[in-house]
């Protein structure tokens, strides 16, 4: 997994977005330490889109990815 954290740090300090799809496996942990582990590695602003949440927050989600606001997106 670290290869893929030191790729994502790449990618973000060429100031580019990244999209991160979580695997199956991975749903048995809940989102909130995922959140938080990718939160307090890269300090920046992160949004999970998972099939839980309503059309409203979803928009906004990808509203603020497309913006460039949000800067890591988990999938």
């Amino acid at each position: 997994m670290e290869v893929y954290l030191r790729v994502l740090e790449n990618v973000l300090a060429a100031g580019t977005p990244a999209l991160i799809l979580v695997p199956e496996e991975i749903d048995l942990i809940p989102p909130c330490i995922i959140f938080s582990f990718f939160r307090e590695r890269f300090n920046i602003s992160i949004d999970i889109l998972h099939s839980g949440i309503n059309n409203k927050k979803r928009f906004f989600s990808m509203y603020g990815y497309v913006l460039e606001e949000m800067k890591i997106q988990l999938l």
